[in-house]
């Protein structure tokens, strides 16, 4: 069986985004789950905005988060279509069920 390479994926799609002008890093963190007996890493993509006081220095935003490589990739494949103007696939239904919550929670935050 022909093994995934998700990180060469995702950093794919990072570059692909950042030549648009953007500026994304993805950041791991590692942590000891109790439940699994293992250590997992939880993967945030983060974008960095120019700071309001001093507009030379950025201030990095929390854009999303999550353990599964997989999800990251999900995520950044729609931000790539978003970017460039082109309608979101709907290929996977238990992505479309996570983008849903995601446009829900950021329609939350914009009424707050």
């Amino acid at each position: 069986m022909a093994r995934k390479n998700y990180r060469g994926t995702i950093f794919k799609l990072q570059t692909a985004i950042n030549t648009k002008g953007e500026m994304l890093t993805i950041q791991t963190q590692q942590f000891y789950s109790l439940q699994k007996d293992c250590c997992v890493t939880q993967y945030t993509v983060m974008k960095a905005v120019p700071n309001i006081d001093n507009p030379r220095r950025t201030t990095n935003v929390k854009l999303y988060s999550s353990y599964s490589q997989i999800n990251i990739i999900m995520y950044l494949r729609d931000y790539w279509y978003e970017l460039n103007g082109w309608e979101l696939p709907v290929d996977n239904i238990a992505w479309c069920e996570e983008r849903k919550k995601l446009q829900s929670n950021s329609t939350q935050k914009d009424v707050d």
